[in-house]
């Protein structure tokens, strides 16, 4: 693409900045923001009752919009519900806000990260000393 050309159709611009998060999600108050993928931004969130921290991925703008998404979202939601495993993180409401934000609230874990992990193991291969 040449400088003050168009971008090809279907072909996004660049990372979309989605404004700060306002409000609650399904009774649980917005800490912070932990992390990013393509689909949304996940907040680091707790239930304004209990004080139970959890998780909360709130998906793009541009998705939330979709007519499609809120019923494939709610659909795989209602599906993770009824299975468990312990290697498999709970998800317990998918819920979409008065003003479009669409946002699955989730059980927070404790622990390292895959990153973290993948790290310890590569040092351990390479006999270097771990903290």
């Amino acid at each position: 693409m040449t400088s003050g050309s168009a971008p090809a159709p279907g072909v996004a611009e660049g990372p979309r900045v989605e404004p700060p998060l306002q409000g609650s999600l399904g009774g649980h108050r917005v800490l912070q923001r932990v992390g990013q993928d393509s689909l949304g931004i996940t907040y680091e969130v707790e239930h304004e009752g209990h004080q139970r921290p959890a998780l909360a991925h709130v998906l793009r703008t541009e998705l939330a919009r979709a007519p499609q998404i809120a019923p494939r979202l709610k659909a795989a939601v209602s599906a993770l519900r009824k299975v468990s495993h312990p290697g498999l993180v709970q998800v317990t409401t998918c819920d979409q806000r008065a003003d479009g934000v669409l946002f699955a609230l989730m059980e927070r874990l404790e622990g390292e990260s895959l990153q973290q992990r993948l790290d310890r193991l590569r040092l351990l291969e390479e006999g270097l000393p771990t903290a």
